[in-house]
């Protein structure tokens, strides 16, 4: 054992130290657990295995520290110390509230024509709501009528929902427009933000769009991060998909883009099996086997099937007049398509967000305060609720779903005999079996009591010399 001290007690830096005494002979026997080890040194000495590996377990930060120093350390300590590692690398959910409006300001200033709504109840957080001008831009100049709708919960502190709207390019792949940070999923917050959003693009009549649910799965992986973490990340992970997808948009070659066009040509292939015939005019008659037959509108673009007027693509039926007529298909899909109008979408592109050492204080507004922390009460659900037309996830276990249920207790169904509020032994299927059993069951024979004399076993006469038993005993023994 070493003690030593700094030689300059004032100025510890100077890393100078003079050993006073040294005990080379160890005589205590070892020890694996090390009370100078805390859950916030190994935070600090362990960050950059966080930092790298936000997933790392606690189990494996076990073994390692185990290895490192051989100490055995418990598992309600690895857990304080990943808690401690991640809030140091994403931040505190409650201080990072009171840095909200300069956050804002700052993604402002960065992004100008930046939509952000902040909503406070006594200067408590409740709603915040964020559409970057680069996804307005790129929504109207790439304009089709088809937005997605979806929330989310979030796994914070503080919980909350995240809800989100996203449109469609002209790759039909999803492109994000605006989210927002609610409270809770309801009627209420879902108007709020919809008239945000409404007012954002610029809607005035909604009859003209058509809007689809369950279509964002971009925001996930943020979900249980403070409000400033989630926020960020959010913009980068859009930041990197409108550049992605500009770069990709100026490699393309040909009228339209790739997954429509594989759209196309798959079409192009089917539409062998169809025989057009001219009607006069513009008007073909297209056959596609027995009891199937289709007009085409080579003009107005239109078809009986009407796939063409809604998908703005060429149908089987379509595409056998146009071959007929010794023209291309490209040519009678829609603009929205195009690779023009891909690349008009994807210019309009989000600017970075300097750190936070470089915000700009604002002293002349009272900080944000954190919302009500809210726990229902009883165990936390692992898992949610699911629709009624959802499908079950894939799992092992066999469903009972469309099985009718039948209780053993009184034979009615649709319930269980736990839930059973029936009469004891009103099941007649059971009772009929009961009856029948009985009637072909044999006769038990009792079993006779026998007294003990001495070293031999004698049966006793009162039980079968009676008269009136129907049953007859032929007992042997030896003494």
């Amino acid at each position: 054992m070493l003690w030593a001290a700094p030689v300059n007690g004032e100025d510890p830096a100077t890393g100078s130290w003079q050993i006073r005494s040294v005990n080379g002979e160890h005589t205590c026997l070892r020890e694996f657990q090390n009370h100078n080890v805390t859950a916030k040194w190994l935070a600090e000495n362990y960050f950059s295995s966080f930092y790298v590996d936000p997933n790392f377990s606690h189990n494996s930060l076990k073994q390692v520290v185990h290895k490192d120093w051989g100490i055995h350390v418990p598992k309600t300590k690895c857990i304080r110390v990943k808690n401690l590692a991640i809030e140091n690398l994403n931040g505190n959910h409650k201080e990072e509230y009171a840095k909200l409006y300069a956050y804002l300001d700052e993604l402002r200033q960065s992004n100008p024509g930046t939509t952000t709504v902040c909503k406070l109840d006594e200067r408590k957080f409740e709603r915040l709501y964020i559409c970057m001008q680069a996804m307005k831009d790129g929504f109207k100049v790439g304009y089709r009528p088809i937005i997605g709708l979806d929330g989310c919960h979030l796994k914070g502190y503080y919980q909350g929902h995240l809800l989100a709207a996203v449109g469609i390019d002209a790759d039909d792949s999803i492109y994000p427009i605006s989210f927002a940070v609610v409270e809770s999923e309801n009627q209420s917050s879902w108007c709020w933000f919809l008239e945000l959003l409404a007012t954002d693009l610029e809607i005035e009549n909604s009859h003209s769009f058509t809007f689809m649910t369950d279509r964002q799965k971009l925001i996930l992986e943020a979900r249980d991060k403070p409000i400033i973490t989630l926020i960020e990340s959010i913009r980068t992970k859009l930041m990197q998909r409108l550049a992605k997808r500009k770069d990709q948009a100026e490699k393309w070659t040909g009228l339209l883009c790739p997954k429509i066009q594989k759209k196309l040509d798959n079409a192009t292939s089917l539409a062998h099996s169809c025989w057009p015939l001219y009607a006069g005019g513009q008007m073909y008659q297209v056959s596609c086997g027995l009891s199937s037959q289709h007009s085409v509108n080579i003009q107005e673009w239109t078809c009986s099937c009407r796939k063409w007027q809604l998908t703005c693509i060429p149908c089987i039926h379509a595409i056998s007049v146009i071959l007929s007529i010794e023209d291309r298909p490209e040519k009678y899909v829609d603009s929205c398509y195009s690779v023009s109008t891909q690349r008009a979408i994807y210019p309009h592109l989000i600017s970075l967000v300097r750190g936070e050492k470089q915000w700009a204080t604002n002293d002349t507004m009272e900080p944000i305060l954190p919302p009500m922390f809210r726990r229902p009460p009883g165990r936390p659900h692992k898992k949610r609720k699911r629709e009624v037309d959802e499908a079950p996830p894939m799992t092992s276990k066999v469903s009972k779903r469309g099985i009718m249920m039948f209780c053993n207790k009184c034979g009615g169904s649709g319930h269980n005999i736990r839930t059973c509020k029936g009469k004891v032994g009103a099941n007649p299927k059971r009772s009929g079996q009961t009856s029948s059993s009985a009637a072909t069951r044999t006769p038990r024979i009792p079993k006779l009591p026998l007294k003990r004399h001495g070293h031999r076993t004698t049966p006793n006469k009162s039980c079968y010399n009676n008269s009136n038993s129907k049953f007859n005993f032929n007992i042997t023994y030896t003494a």
